[in-house]
């Protein structure tokens, strides 16, 4: 072959090789105006090349080209290089430097494109640091990949690098687009991410799905199925808008499904107009979605306009939503119709919340429905555990602060070390409402100086307790403080209801203490006291039978030194002037000791006395003339068992603990700090 260069404007009807920059040296150059500038066809194979091709174009010059091929037709677009193949592939390019085996560069359309019916359109596997395939574009996609069936891109890699690589100045770095039930972007890495997006402003990856398709799908075995990573704007973001699909859907075999980083917002946010904002579902013993936050922030946020605003579901004894905070908040709920918070557990808590300084969980509701709710088969609906801060804190505005209903546990269970177990505020509706069809509506165990439950009411009690069965509020306390401590500025500070058992139960050395600024106690209604009543005296007050509007009347009960009974009576003698008194059966079963009074009426009776003393319940009277009339009256000393199982002592010794104390040590001329009050606590 002759080196000389071609000739300028030849006779096949070329367009000319002057027309090419003249600084670039070909080894194989074909130009035609209509048909193919060169045609090769090989059907033997060659033995002494490596590479067999129809065209085999090589040039050891730097920076010359193998074979190049150019279209410049102004009407229907051709191709530079056009490789077709039966079997293989229709053009491949080998580069054992740095630079791609294959360049394309295309000022409006892709610089390279591939399509297939049945394999991948385009095809890249990278070694080292280089991708398998890289794009690069203005304002089009770098990479742009359509099937039908299979995926668009599809890259895989040996080495650190990504299997597909996307960079995007003002668009996205990778856009993958599916008409079919596979996804646009596949991605599987076995230590990295499958699909990795960087974006200085806007989304480092973007998907859409249509139907029930999720716009991107992560799959890893160790790693994070989807990691997003960007320093203002998401990390990850997803729509989808579909009834049912998710924006983002991710699974991992060991790690978390999705993992979100951030410093100064959310790690990972989801937003729903209709289903969840965000939803996980873990297994074994995974929470479905976890979140940790380091700066004051929520380590998981959801928000909810009409639906639940984080929802988690788990099996065994996992959290359904679990949060770790250092500062704020563990889990942080929000929404303006349904619950802030919501968890469901077989067996563990339905929404467990750790803090070290913060609230545990916090949930906060607008409308009816509470700020906190959880629902527990076996285990606590809710449980909260902190340092120094309350376990769990709720607030309502009209509904209940924290809710918690149990079949058979605590409807709400909390332990603190120092502050109060569970605070509850609310400005109309209860503080704290539990409810229990077994067991006690709210238990609290206060440690330290602390009672176990505490509640503040505005206008309604701070504590409301109701129990079908059992008791409606239980408290213990330890040492000096109270089981059931309750505050109130108008309404009462502790206020129990039962339909069949007590309101209020006390259990203690002094089972109830009761001290006020006027009355110690107020009880509306029959009181029933099994044991001794001891007081200073014992009176009647009732309103006044004539002036009832302005006064009282006050009348002193008869005291002894004896558990005495008195009975009276009138009886009318008869003509022998005798008469016989009937007592009930019982009488001498419950006295004895009997004492007699007789008083004639109308006329004097200086004989008149008791004939017969008390036998069968009956006594005789004699000594009055015919049809005189008698009044009478017996007294009797208790001797039932009770009695004589606790009889009374007139004069007795003081305990060695109340010794120098007083009932009223300021009428005997010593301090109020000497009160028996204080000892008896």
């Amino acid at each position: 072959m002759s080196p000389a260069g071609p000739v300028v404007g030849q006779e096949s009807g070329g367009t000319g090789f002057d027309t090419i920059a003249k600084d670039v040296k070909f080894a194989v150059f074909g130009d035609s105006a209509q048909g193919s500038g060169v045609v090769g066809v090989s059907g033997t194979p060659s033995t002494e090349a490596k590479e067999v091709g129809a065209v085999l174009g090589i040039h050891e010059k730097d920076g010359g080209v193998g074979v190049l091929g150019s279209s410049r037709s102004s009407g229907t677009a051709g191709t530079g290089v056009l490789g077709t193949s039966l079997v293989g592939v229709g053009v491949s390019g080998l580069a054992k430097g740095a630079e791609p085996g294959v360049l394309g560069t295309g000022t409006q359309g892709p610089g390279v494109k591939g399509t297939s019916r049945g394999g991948p359109g385009v095809s890249g596997e990278g070694t080292d640091q280089s991708p398998g395939v890289l794009g690069a574009g203005g304002e089009g996609p770098g990479v742009q990949g359509t099937s039908e069936r299979g995926a668009g891109v599809a890259g895989s890699t040996e080495g650190p690098g990504a299997g597909v690589s996307g960079t995007g100045v003002d668009g996205p770095g990778v856009t993958g687009s599916s008409t079919g039930s596979g996804p646009g972007v596949t991605g599987a890495g076995e230590t990295g991410p499958g699909v990795r997006g960087t974006s200085a402003s806007g989304a480092g990856v973007t998907g859409t799905g249509g139907g029930e398709g999720a716009g991107v799908v992560g799959e890893a075995g160790a790693g994070a199925g989807v990691s997003g990573t960007s320093e203002e704007g998401t990390g990850v973001f997803a729509e989808t808008r579909g009834a049912t699909a998710s924006g983002v859907e991710a699974k991992a075999v060991g790690g978390p499904g999705v993992t979100g980083t951030s410093t100064d917002g959310p790690g990972v946010q989801g937003t729903s107009t209709k289903g969840d904002g965000l939803s996980g579902q873990g297994g074994g013993d995974a929470a479905g979605v976890k979140g940790h936050a380091t700066a004051t922030g929520p380590g998981v946020a959801g928000t909810s306009e009409q639906g639940v605003g984080l929802r988690g579901t788990a099996g065994a004894a996992s959290a359904g939503v679990e949060g770790i905070a250092s500062d704020g908040a563990g889990v942080l709920g929000t929404s303006t119709q349904g619950a802030g918070v919501s968890g469901t557990s077989e067996q563990g808590p339905g929404v467990l919340g750790e803090s070290d300084s913060g609230v545990g969980v916090e949930g906060k509701a607008g409308g009816a429905d509470p700020g906190v709710r959880g629902t527990g088969t076996s285990g606590p609906g809710v449980s909260g555990t902190s340092d120094a801060g309350p376990g769990v804190l709720g607030t309502g505005d009209d509904g209940a602060g924290l809710s918690g209903v149990s079949d058979s546990g605590a409807g709400v269970l909390a332990e603190s070390t120092s502050g109060p177990g569970v605070s509850a505020s609310s400005t109309t509706g209860a503080g704290v409402t539990g409810i229990s069809e077994e067991d006690v509506g709210v238990a609290g165990e206060g440690g330290g100086a602390h009672p176990g439950v505490r509640g503040t009411g505005g206008d309604g009690p701070g504590v409301f307790g109701r129990s079908t069965d059992n008791h409606g509020v239980q408290g213990k306390g330890g040492r000096e403080n109270a089981g059931v401590l309750g505050e109130c500025t108008l309404g009462p500070g502790v206020k129990g209801t039962s339909d069949q058992y007590y309101g209020v139960e006390a259990h203690g050395a002094t089972g109830l203490y009761a001290k006020g600024t006027e009355k110690a106690a107020f009880l509306d209604g029959d009181v029933v006291i099994t044991g001794t009543v001891s007081d200073s005296v014992n009176i009647i007050r009732i309103d006044h039978p004539i002036e009832p509007e302005n006064r009282f009347l006050v009348h002193a009960a008869v005291q002894s030194p004896d558990l005495k009974n008195v009975y009276d009576g009138t009886a009318t003698l008869d003509e022998q002037g005798r008469a016989t008194v009937e007592l009930p059966e019982w009488f001498e079963s419950l006295n004895e000791s009997f004492r007699y009074q007789l008083t004639a009426i109308g006329a004097p009776a200086p004989d008149l006395h008791v004939s017969r003393p008390l036998t069968d319940h009956t006594f005789a009277i004699a000594g009055g003339g015919p049809g005189l009339e008698v009044c009478w009256q017996v007294t009797g000393v208790r001797c039932d068992n009770w009695a004589r199982a606790h009889p009374l002592t007139p004069e007795e010794e003081k305990p060695p603990n109340q010794k120098g104390l007083f009932l009223h040590p300021e009428l005997l001329g010593h301090p109020t700090d000497r009160s028996l009050s204080n000892s008896s606590r």
